[in-house]
């Protein structure tokens, strides 16, 4: 069995341009780690509808 995929909440609200020398367009960042996360080289499953979302941090995040 196959250790099912983690899905991030897309955070429109910060944005970020993971192409900025090839002057790419700017991408959601995850709700839960931000531009920060995506920074460091990670790179994360996000979705815009929160019934697909799976991760447990963003989840906490969707009351706020």
């Amino acid at each position: 069995m196959g250790k099912s995929k983690i899905i991030h909440k897309a955070d429109y609200k910060r944005k970020f341009n993971k192409y900025s020398i090839f002057g790419g367009d700017t991408i959601p960042s995850p709700l839960c780690v931000g531009p920060k996360g995506v920074w460091a080289g990670n790179s994360y499953n996000i979705h815009r509808l929160w019934k697909y979302v799976t991760c447990k941090h963003c989840l906490k995040k969707r009351d706020i």
